[in-house]
């Protein structure tokens, strides 16, 4: 008896009617259901038959029936009865590449094909194929160059079948093929005993599938098929639905759904239906998320199992969803989370393999180093490299390395870890020897070699660290198997491979491994795996008009026109069957939610057309918090009340004590209180990423101690200067903690410039010049108990008088007229205050900017040549720089460190931006400015 039901999808249940009627003409004595041989379409229909099936049988002991989909019944049965060796779908790509010696992108289209031409002419050999596809290109005039390149593909076909045959393995493909030789009903001759065959849910077969499907049917004696019908959809099942009709007197029951909807655009829904539109992603998932919670505490469900969400694109929503319902306290169980391959400790797995290739670059290095998931790795290199990394800036290569542990570098004070009892040397010299096996990879060496190498490594180094829970056992055991895998490819073909084609096999094969996890919860899932599944609510969400009804994935080898023609998968039937699907299980539950997102970054969505018919409705659940909301509403307060000025006691203040104070100081704590207070006196400054370029400060350095010994040299003319120049540089720059580069890029930009820096000194010495002195020592009391210290960098005697000079590597940014003001840094008219109080007579400032060549002077005309009232006296300097001294020490001493810029301008870049009272207020202002 061979009976076929036809079933709508909204019809609940089928598959645990199938059951029942399994069970009334399954007579036995004992709870022995062994003879029963059930097959679906996927995993997750799979487990849910379990659970359907268990939740019916009465008994509390019983044997199941066989319960499997067509690909695990095929391997199976090719595992007892079969002479070769199986190997993954995924390897394919891998052999091919080997063989072609093409890419693996290539590689995967070239396998992509294959699987096509084997499920679908499973009895052709690659030659009869040839011929198929040449008529085909002949009948449709297909292009030479298109036809070229697709025969060229069927030839690597040809070269990929004989090795495979020659070295006795078999790929899943072929396995479902061969397995037909055992499917009989005598028992030496392979499967029999199964007394009931029941398929349940197919509607899309290729013909391997069809002919096995064929040889199950005739072997077994009672067979129960449940088909999803629908009229609209007929062009999509006549395949199926023909194929059963011409083979076996069939017995058709055609049951019918209460209330059936009317049909629009090709898709049944509900006459009145609503979607739900979010600003993007994120918030659609918020959005799921708070709907399930709601139905949670509202009682409208109980058992989260029954609540299914899918979405079109899983690996686009996976990392968002498990952040989001993780904030929420939803449990849940991912059908297929992302591939072990993008999972973090494999990433960091990665990030050692690169970087050996790379010559240990400083961000996938580092983040090896410091990885959780290598258990032996010494803890002072988890600790400490990450500071490290940020402030080392660009660094690479092993020697680069070992010297900035053990010696530091211009931003690196090693000293300090030093003293805490590491020996980062020692460790990262430990570390170097144990991954040694796999830089010598860098020669060829065959994939066994490889794979060997890497396993002693990674038993060194303590990966995976399955101890934490971090990393479970399934992906150890999973890595194991990839590289088992690779070493069967080195078997089969002992080639030789670099380093950087071995990662790329191992990045391969990680990212086509999955996990199935079965965990209480929610299960999240593809939306296509919905199919056949009677969830109690569904959620299902990212219904933008590219994902639904989504495009085939671009086939760069065959024209669509040729896969119709082959009866491959095409454009038209592929989007057909979306269709079909989204009926499917828009129908199959009782309670559905429909989402999608507005906009992603810059990309702006339209709902998907079957959304067209019904009504977009925004979405508002109050009353439902995520842990983070919940915490932050109980609060006192906004965050904006716990900021608070800084004000100390001024027997603490460091200034009380009216000891000597730093010029530079002065202008730090005039620039912001509260910054100065932070960073002078805390010692507090945020990390940053080291840009790869020179510390301002070591550019400073260099330029003063150049030009200090420069400038002390007679200027008996340029090629003398510039003689003595090279000499010079190369005195200052060796003992520079920095890169060889940098000290040639240095050395050269000096020496470009310096003609001009020649014209600048003439200029200066003209007149009654008569001698420099640099790098100056100066402290004095210019103000009655205010006593201060600092380096003049240069001043110039002319005549009885002299000027003072700061060097600045960036622009001469000095406004004489803000300096009345107390807008401008009082470092130069302080310096000419104390050199005033030891005798000197100051006649002006000036800031030397060695990016310009260029100096701007405060008075900007010399003393005594102007006239009346306009004549500029840097006295006048003095004084009012005195006056904003007297202030700002009083502060200090106050222990007032009250959020005061000098510039407003310096705000915008400011670590302590969003923390800070002043800005805080500015914000409000401006609030109510706008109002």
């Amino acid at each position: 008896m061979i009976k076929v039901f036809y079933t709508p999808a909204g019809l609940e249940d089928t598959t645990e009617n199938l059951f029942k009627e399994a069970l009334k003409h399954h007579n036995t004595v004992y709870p022995d259901y062994s003879g029963i041989l059930y097959l679906t379409t996927s995993t997750v229909k799979l487990r849910e038959a379990q659970r359907i099936f268990h939740g019916l049988v009465t008994k509390y002991c019983y044997t199941p029936p066989e319960m499997v989909t067509i690909n695990q019944l095929s391997k199976r049965l090719y595992s007892l009865y079969g002479d070769r060796r199986m190997f993954k779908r995924s390897l394919i790509p891998v052999i091919i590449a080997v063989l072609s010696g093409k890419g693996l992108g290539f590689s995967t289209l070239v396998a992509n094909l294959i699987g096509e031409v084997k499920a679908y002419y499973p009895d052709k050999g690659p030659a009869e194929v040839r011929e198929i596809f040449s008529s085909i290109f002949e009948e449709l005039n297909i292009p030479e160059s298109v036809a070229g390149f697709v025969l060229e593909c069927l030839d690597i076909f040809d070269r990929y079948q004989r090795f495979i045959e020659e070295k006795g393995i078999i790929d899943e493909d072929d396995v479902i093929k061969k397995s037909l030789n055992f499917v009989c009903p005598e028992p030496a001759m392979g499967l029999s005993g199964y007394s009931l065959l029941i398929l349940d849910g197919f509607f899309d077969l290729s013909v391997s599938e069809m002919n096995l499907l064929k040889a199950l049917i005739r072997g077994t004696e009672d067979v129960l098929i449940s088909v999803p019908y629908r009229p609209v959809f007929s062009g999509l099942l006549d395949r199926y639905i023909n194929f059963l009709r011409a083979e076996f007197p069939v017995e058709e029951v055609y049951l019918n759904e209460n209330n059936e909807p009317s049909v629009t655009n090709g898709v049944s829904l509900p006459s009145a239906f609503s979607y739900h539109p979010f600003p993007d992603p994120e918030s659609e998932v918020e959005g799921i998320a708070r709907h399930i919670k709601y139905l949670y505490i509202s009682g409208g469900i109980r058992e989260l199992e029954r609540v299914v969400v899918a979405f079109p694109d899983l690996n686009k929503y996976a990392p968002m969803l498990e952040r989001v319902f993780m904030r929420y306290g939803i449990p849940y169980c991912i059908s297929r989370s992302m591939p072990i391959g993008k999972m973090k400790p494999f990433l960091d797995l990665f990030c050692l393999l690169t970087s050996i290739g790379e010559d240990y670059t400083r961000l996938k290095f580092s983040r090896f180093l410091s990885s959780r998931y290598f258990s032996r790795m010494p803890d002072s290199l988890k600790r400490w490299i990450p500071m490290l990394s940020l402030k080392s800036g660009i660094i690479s290569g092993k020697r680069s390395w070992l010297r900035l542990v053990s010696d530091g570098s211009e931003t690196v004070d090693i000293k300090a870890i030093k003293k805490e009892g590491c020996n980062i040397e020692r460790d990262l010299r430990w570390v170097f020897e144990k991954i040694r096996p796999l830089e010598e990879l860098k020669q060829l060496a065959t994939l066994n070699a490889c794979a060997d190498r890497l396993k002693t490594v990674l038993e060194d180094l303590g990966f995976p660290d399955t101890s934490a829970g971090v990393i479970t056992d399934d992906m150890e055991n999973a890595l194991k198997e990839v590289l088992d895998y690779i070493s069967f490819l080195g078997d089969v073909h002992p080639a030789e491979v670099t380093l950087s084609e071995f990662v790329e096999v191992l990045r391969y094969l990680l990212n086509s491994s999955f996990i199935d996890e079965e965990r209480p919860g929610v299960r999240v899932m593809d939306f296509r795996e919905v199919m056949g599944l009677h969830p109690e609510y569904l959620y299902l969400g990212g219904l933008t008009d590219d994902a639904v009804p989504g495009r085939q994935d671009i086939d760069h080898i065959l024209p669509d026109s040729v896969k119709k023609r082959l009866g491959f998968l095409h454009l038209d039937r592929h989007i057909e069957i979306q269709r079909f699907i989204f009926d499917s299980i828009a129908r199959s539950s009782r309670g559905l939610h429909l989402s999608y997102p507005e906009m992603d970054g810059e990309d702006v969505f339209l709902p998907s057309s079957f959304l067209y018919p019904g009504e977009a409705v925004r979405e508002d659940i109050p009353g439902v918090f995520s842990k983070e909301e919940y915490i932050v509403s109980q609060g006192r307060g906004t965050f904006s009340r716990y900021i608070a000025e800084i004000e100390i006691d001024p027997s603490v203040s460091p200034y009380s004590s009216g000891g000597i104070i730093r010029v530079t100081d002065i202008d730090a704590f005039r620039a912001c209180p509260r910054r100065f207070f932070i960073e002078k006196v805390l010692g507090l400054t945020p990390p940053s990423v080291k840009e790869y370029e020179i510390e301002a400060i070591t550019i400073g350095n260099i330029a003063h101690r150049v030009m200090e010994k420069i400038i002390l040299e007679p200027f008996k003319g340029l090629d003398y200067l510039l003689d003595r120049a090279d000499e010079i540089l190369d005195e200052v720059i060796k003992d520079s903690r920095i890169d060889g580069y940098w000290k040639d890029l240095v050395r050269d930009t000096f020496m470009e410039v310096l003609p001009e820096i020649y014209e600048k000194e003439l200029e200066i010495r003209s007149g009654n010049y008569i001698s420099t002195e640099v790098e100056r020592p100066i402290s004095g009391e210019p103000v009655k108990g205010i006593r201060l210290r600092g380096k003049i960098d240069r001043f110039d005697r002319i005549g009885d008088s002299i000027q003072i000079i700061d060097y600045k590597t960036g622009g001469a940014g000095l406004i004489c007229s803000q300096v009345m003001k107390g807008n401008e840094d009082l470092q130069l008219f302080l310096y000419a205050a104390m050199m005033k109080c030891h005798g000197y007579k100051v006649d002006r400032v000036g800031i030397y900017s060695l990016k310009d060549i260029n100096i701007k002077w405060c008075p900007s005309r010399m003393s005594g040549r102007g006239k009346g009232k306009n004549r500029e006296d840097i006295d006048d300097y003095i004084t009012a720089s005195l006056g904003f001294l007297e202030d700002a020490v009083d502060g200090m001493r106050r222990g007032d460190f009250t959020a005061q810029p000098l510039n407003d301008y310096n705000c915008r870049n400011c670590h302590e931006n969003p923390f800070c009272p002043y800005m805080q207020q500015r914000a409000v202002d401006k609030r109510w400015t706008d109002d």
